[in-house]
């Protein structure tokens, strides 16, 4: 009976048991470590990195076919790869930059854009309208598998409100450009400063206390005035200052407050009236009256050759 009974023990325990599976093994710094066997191995399921544009590449286009996009900024949509995809743009007068190839096509209808590709890789473009093309939305298009997508791209109303205040401070009238040939050229050049760039023909020269520089003084109260650039091209000098509301209630910039001689134009950006603590960006266009780029020249008349 014993006998029977320890017989059926050891049954059970080898039936428990699984038979070893040689495994090869590692050694890892002078130790034998013990390997994986196949069939633990083909039990774990293979892993795969997502896609760069998985990863990184989210649309934001949702089931309402629209988003609102800002200047400045990109935004990632998802198009029907070799489909005819419709993307309404808020531009009446739009133009779009987009590397196009034979596996490209776009072509612009008034206000919207038509594009088709047969390439799995995302698409980069700018659209902006031909009136103002500084102020411009960047796209990334993510070709996949899906039907015809019908996109409306509305702007922030934020955006809308500073471009429009852009505009309104570099445009002038016909008769003023006739009377004064140099509105034009602050026009451009407080256009290309707002949107941090130097234009070409001037130079950026920067301010330090080592160098101080005689900025034109401006009558503010409770705005502090710093000198921080000077931008300098043939016949202006601009000058960039940092104005900043040192007060505890809210302070309008008067840009009247800096009027002076010599002084063309004088403009705030992107804000005009601060609340405390807060900065904008201060532009002075003023005449050039020395003469540091002219050389001596000897006279004929009176002996100087």
């Amino acid at each position: 009976m014993i006998g029977a009974l320890l017989c059926c023990c050891t049954a059970m325990a080898n039936d428990a048991v699984p038979e070893a599976v040689d495994a090869p093994a590692s050694v890892v710094d002078g130790v034998a470590m013990p390997g994986i066997s196949p069939q633990v191995a083909n039990a774990i399921p293979n892993a795969k990195p997502p896609r760069r544009s998985e990863l990184e590449l989210r649309p934001t286009n949702t089931e309402s076919g629209a988003i609102v996009a800002k200047f400045g900024e990109t935004q990632v949509v998802s198009i029907g790869r070799d489909r005819l995809n419709r993307i309404v743009t808020p531009f009446d007068q739009l133009r779009v930059k987009l590397a196009q190839d034979d596996a490209t096509r776009a072509e612009t209808e008034g206000s919207v854009l038509y594009v088709t590709t047969t390439l799995d890789e995302p698409l980069s473009l700018y659209l902006y309208d031909a009136r103002a093309p500084l102020q411009a939305l960047s796209l990334v298009l993510v070709p996949k598998a899906t039907l015809p997508v019908d996109l409306t791209v509305r702007v922030d109303e934020a955006s809308m409100r500073m471009g429009a205040r852009l505009d309104e401070r570099t445009e002038a009238s016909d008769t003023a450009s006739r009377t004064e040939p140099y509105v034009t050229a602050i026009m451009q050049l407080f256009k290309e400063l707002a949107s941090g760039r130097v234009p070409a023909g001037y130079g950026l020269r920067m301010t330090d206390e080592a160098s101080p520089v005689s900025m034109p003084r401006c009558d503010m109260p409770g705005l502090q005035i710093e000198p921080a650039q000077i931008i300098e091209g043939h016949g202006m000098v601009t000058y960039v200052g940092r104005v900043t509301n040192v007060t505890f209630a809210p302070v309008d910039v008067r840009e009247s407050g800096c009027a002076g001689e010599g002084i063309l134009a004088v403009a705030a950006w992107p804000e005009t009236r601060l609340q405390p603590r807060q900065s904008s960006e201060l532009y002075i266009a003023v005449r050039r009256t020395d003469d540091r780029n002219s050389s001596f020249r000897p006279s004929v008349a009176g002996g100087g050759l």
